[in-house]
């Protein structure tokens, strides 16, 4: 299989995993720089996978909405409530985080307005910014959410008090 059709399945499936033979990662990871991308491993609990991120990334402005481009307001809302249950610690890593339910998101946006729960999750689950697991109805962090910079994670951390809360916790 050629690189180019390896980055091609990369980007249709979000993630790949790593290959076992070094050349063939090194291969993949210059083909991706030529791509202007770059390779991320997600580690978790299973077997290294392989995400793209951009070779270049500028960091958030203080006047960037954030969330991913094109989501409404109340999609963004759900990703902010997403990472508040999926990621309890801000101390700890971000990806790959804890999985969280339905019910919780909703008892967490209810008192927002955010009513469409389940299409904002959806919307974001083919965006990369999730991962449902399909054998116990989990919602977990998504791929995409592993190549953010470290410099926006930082920021996040910083205001990780100001996103939806879990009741009963707080992010100080």
């Amino acid at each position: 299989m050629t690189e180019a059709f390896r980055l091609a399945q990369l980007r249709v499936w979000r993630t790949i995993a790593a290959p076992e033979d070094d050349a063939d990662l090194a291969d993949l990871k210059a083909a991706a720089a030529n791509a202007g991308r770059r390779l991320v491993e997600l580690r978790g609990t299973g077997p290294v996978n392989l995400a793209l991120g951009w070779l270049e990334e500028g960091p958030l402005t203080p006047d960037d909405v954030g969330g991913p481009g094109g989501a409404g307001e109340a999609t963004v809302v759900v990703l902010a409530a997403c990472l508040t249950c999926c990621w309890p610690d801000p101390d700890a890593p971000i990806f790959p985080g804890v999985p969280t339910t339905f019910e919780e998101l909703r008892r967490i946006l209810a008192p927002l307005g955010i009513q469409n729960v389940t299409q904002a999750v959806n919307r974001l689950c083919r965006w990369g910014y999730l991962a449902p697991d399909l054998f116990d109805g989990a919602i977990r962090l998504g791929p995409v959410v592993a190549t953010w910079p470290e410099a926006d994670v930082d920021r996040l951390r910083r205001r990780y008090s100001q996103l939806p809360a879990v009741e009963g916790r707080t992010g100080d």
